[in-house]
């Protein structure tokens, strides 16, 4: 897995210094591991992207200004409701030998037959969740749709991934090859009349 480094510094906690460091375009974020005091921390929000918009999951070494070192990932991130933006952060450091739970990216290979019959590929989970050693986190997870064809799926109970235990509802869709909308609309209007054209009971006649 690859490293992402993160140049910090020790920052005052307190809302109005927090405000302070993001207008002077850092993040404040905490860092914490079991056995260790939380270190309060900010990193230039510049930096911090990167490890934020990426397709992969990413071991972090966090290098603060005293020379100490952390090997983490990134647990949390907040971001403001208006613009976007990331305003806060958390790092969880790892342990040799100690199990991790995080998110970790799904990546979809291959080329799916029922595409190139029309179908379309709805890609509904994106990210699941996993528990492995700290040693052995992926930096993503492959799914192969080469075998898709129009109306198949592959769920989280067909994830297989060594060493790595996947936390989410085993039934849950990862992705499917859906018909085109169009031929789904074309199906439903030839159901339709087929409905109307049904026999109605026969109205009984007025007495005389």
């Amino acid at each position: 897995m690859t490293e992402i480094v993160l140049n910090a510094e020790i920052r005052k906690t307190g809302k109005s210094a927090s405000n302070r460091l993001r207008m002077m375009g850092k993040v404040p974020g905490i860092y914490y591991a079991p056995g260790d005091e939380p270190l309060p921390i900010a990193v230039k929000e510049s930096e911090l992207k990167n490890l934020i918009y990426t397709t992969e999951a990413h071991i972090v070494k966090l290098k603060l200004g005293d020379g100490k070192e952390f090997k983490c990932v990134l647990k949390e991130v907040e971001f403001d409701p208006v613009t976007d933006k990331p305003i806060h952060f958390d790092l969880y450091g790892l342990k040799a030998g100690a199990k991790i739970t995080l998110e970790v990216p799904i990546v979809l290979v291959g080329k799916a037959p029922g595409v190139e019959k029309g179908g379309i590929i709805e890609h509904l989970l994106h990210t699941v969740e996993v528990e492995c050693l700290s040693d052995a986190i992926p930096e993503h997870i492959e799914v192969d749709i080469s075998n898709l064809d129009i109306g198949d799926s592959i769920h989280v109970r067909d994830l297989n991934v060594p060493g790595v235990k996947i936390l989410e509802n085993e039934l849950a869709v990862v992705v499917a090859v859906v018909p085109p909308r169009g031929i789904e609309l074309e199906a439903e209007a030839e159901a339709k009349p087929a409905e109307e054209a049904q026999p109605s009971a026969p109205s009984k006649p007025e007495s005389e």
